[in-house]
């Protein structure tokens, strides 16, 4: 199980943006989300070995976290894995898959989108995200709901099609 309580925020300083450790913003963000075998396995597997960058010296200096059991991922000096590596990964898969560019976020929504196509409930993915309310899950993955919809419709016309045979 993963425990969400804290995020990684850039707060504005005098010397200009410091990434800083604090607790989640609402009640509803702070939550426990299941793991399955599979990702329980490559985490624990993660933590539970150093990777060559982690083995270098003055490796775990460069992990402002290291106070709070260190970070699991990082960059291969050791420090924060910056936001745009990570855009930049998602980028060139989505090109690779000849799909329209996405921003970050959009996995989120993504995730939400599948997870309400495959019939889950609209308040268990609410749980899942974190949000304060089904309601914001509904307004942000409005698209996933509009094309259960079409679905319904097009279930309800072959039922009608089939009672008038």
């Amino acid at each position: 199980m993963l425990f969400i309580t804290q995020q990684l925020r850039r707060i504005p300083t005098s010397q200009g943006k410091v990434w800083e450790l604090q607790s989640v913003k609402t009640v509803s963000g702070r939550r426990t989300i299941l793991v399955d075998t599979t990702g329980r396995v490559l985490l624990e597997a993660r933590c539970a070995e150093p990777t060559e960058e982690q083995q270098l010296p003055g490796f775990a200096a460069r992990d402002p976290f290291r106070v709070h059991g260190g970070l699991i991922f990082t960059s291969a000096g050791g420090g924060l894995i910056h936001n745009r590596s990570l855009l930049d990964i998602v980028h060139r898969l989505v090109k690779k898959a000849d799909r329209r560019e996405i921003c970050f976020h959009d996995l989120r929504h993504t995730c939400a989108s599948l997870m309400l196509a495959d019939g889950e409930s609209l308040t268990t993915v609410s749980a899942i995200l974190g949000h304060r309310s089904p309601a914001m899950t509904k307004t942000i993955s409005a698209n996933a709901v509009r094309g259960q919809t079409d679905d319904a419709i097009a279930r309800h016309a072959q039922r009608l099609r089939d009672v008038n045979v």
